[in-house]
């Protein structure tokens, strides 16, 4: 990898980590107490379905988000949500919990749950990519540097980035899956 690409992969996931952290943040700020069902196979799943099939594909996220009747949250779920990026953030509560899409002028998208427990969530994620026959290869994984609370695992697929943030220390709490496309 050159010295180039190796400042871009970093900046992607130094982004990611910040957006980690705002989400994290805003879900403990937004959200109420979190429902009994656990949420890891809906997260991956909602994930899947939006953020895998469009990465890189603004406009192909935003007409499945309207195929699929996500609404826009309210202004101060945007900017707790989005924390300063550019897109929008939409609201994709359903039955089994709280969920919100963001999807990212950029092209980015990450799928947001109220909770989920880390390992499931991982192996269900990592068991969707191996089913759509995405390569399952891990390059980084560790606690957040800045924030302790989180733990990130990062998955390079061809010329997509994927890095799914949960609490650290293996505990149920609020989850999010990224989704980024790398530039060739």
């Amino acid at each position: 990898m050159s010295q180039t690409n190796g400042r871009w992969y970093e900046s992607a996931i130094q982004t990611f980590w910040h957006r980690a952290l705002v989400a994290v943040i805003a879900l403990v700020l937004l959200m109420t107490p979190a429902q009994a069902a656990d949420n890891a196979a809906e997260l991956a799943g909602l994930f899947m379905q939006s953020c895998v099939a469009f990465v890189g594909d603004r406009e192909g996220l935003r007409g499945w988000v309207a195929r699929n009747h996500l609404t826009p949250l309210p202004p101060a779920g945007q900017s707790a949500f989005l924390g300063g990026q550019a897109g929008v953030a939409y609201d994709a509560t359903n039955n089994e919990g709280k969920f919100v899409v963001l999807s990212g002028d950029d092209g980015s998208c990450s799928a947001i749950a109220e909770h989920a427990k880390p390992q499931e969530l991982i192996s269900r994620f990592e068991q969707d990519l191996r089913d759509s026959g995405l390569p399952v290869l891990v390059t980084e994984e560790g606690d957040d540097p800045v924030d302790r609370a989180l733990h990130h695992r990062s998955y390079r697929a061809g010329r997509r980035i994927f890095v799914v943030s949960t609490a650290a220390g293996g505990g149920e709490g609020p989850a999010m899956v990224t989704a980024t496309a790398v530039s060739p």
